[in-house]
This record gives C-alpha cells, structure tokens and sequence, in this order.
C-alpha cells in the first residue's frame, strides 16, 4: 500500500529540453522576431501620434491666423470710421472757413481736423496715397486761393473789387470730390458702402 507506481504515458507530448531554448541562435531569432514583432506594432502608432501633432499645429497656427486677420480687419473698420469721420468733420471746417472768410474776410480760427485725417490716413492706410495727395492738394489749393484773397482785401488793393467768388466755387468743388474720393477709397479698403 505505501508504495506509489509510475504510470508511464504512452503518448506523452515531448518537450524541448530546457538546455535548447537558452541556445544562443535559437534565443536570438525568436527574441528578434519578439523585437520585430514590436516595433512593426509601434509604427502606427507612432504615425498616428505624428498625424495628430502635425494637424494640431496646423489647426492653432491656421485658428490663429483667422483670428490676427479678423483683429486686423477689426482694426481697420475703427480706424477707416475714424477717418471718414474726420474727413466729415474737416468739411464742415472747411464750410465754416469760408463762411467766415466770405463774410469778414479772415480765416477762421476754430481747430482744423486735417492732421487726424493725414495720420490715420498715413498709419492705417498707406495704400491710399493717391487719394490723399488729391485731397491735400484740393485743401491746398482752397486754403492759398482764400489767403491770397484775403490778402488781397486787407492791403486795400485799388483792383480788388471783391473777393473771387467764382474761384472760391471751383475750389470747393474740387475739394468735395476730392474727399469724396478718400471716403469712398477708405470705405473700399473697409469693405463697406458709405454714402459721400
């Protein structure tokens, strides 16, 4: 009774001696194959967290670029309103000037807004420079046609009869295309219609 039997199995499975498996080439290939095995595994998903980068920075650089352009066109109705509102507000400097000059024959005093017109016009839109000469040139003109005028009447000039009203006339129609032309062209750049 206390004695045990082996049973031997006719069909056992035979198995590589452990000696065999820690061989150097065999051990190799199959921790090679193991090696391979992982890094063919990795490459998709190293390609994926490639793709996802690259479209993520080109996502922020592309958003960011939307939105500077967005800022800018911002930036520019702003200023392009402040503009055409000091173009507005020099014509009714310009109105008043020769109101005041045709009726006492000197210039006005009150504060022209020409040198807001010129730099918003100068810093926001340079593009503009034909236009702008246009309309310097036509206030120019207007400004030097009134003080030769005005001169003129002062000096108690026996020709002088009166002052030029005709000039005068010619003058201001220049200058009114002339700013309805730079609010028209500032309008333009703004994308926008404004009645001049």
């Amino acid at each position: 009774m206390g004695q045990m039997v082996a049973i031997q199995w006719p069909h056992a499975v035979a198995y590589p001696a452990p000696t065999s498996y820690n061989q150097p080439p065999l051990r190799e290939a199959i921790m090679a194959t193991g090696t391979a095995t992982d890094f063919l595994q990795a490459i998709p998903v190293v390609i994926g967290g490639a793709i996802a980068l690259v479209g993520a920075l080109v996502a922020q650089w592309v958003t960011h670029r939307f939105a500077m352009e967005r800022e800018r066109e911002k930036l520019l109705i702003d200023k392009g309103e402040k503009l055409v509102t000091a173009l507005y507000a020099h014509r009714r400097y310009m109105d008043g000037l020769i109101a005041h000059y045709a009726s006492k024959n000197q210039l006005s005093s009150d504060l022209d807004p020409i040198p807001e017109v010129r730099t918003l016009q100068e810093l926001y839109f340079p593009s503009l420079t034909q236009e702008s000469d246009t309309f310097n040139d036509a206030v120019e003109h207007m400004i030097s046609h009134m003080v030769e005028e005005s001169i003129k009447r002062s000096a108690k000039n026996a020709k002088w009869k009166c002052f030029d009203e005709a000039a005068l006339v010619k003058f201001h129609d220049t200058y009114r295309s002339a700013s309805s032309g730079l609010i028209q062209a500032v309008s333009r750049k703004m994308k926008v219609k404004v009645q001049g």
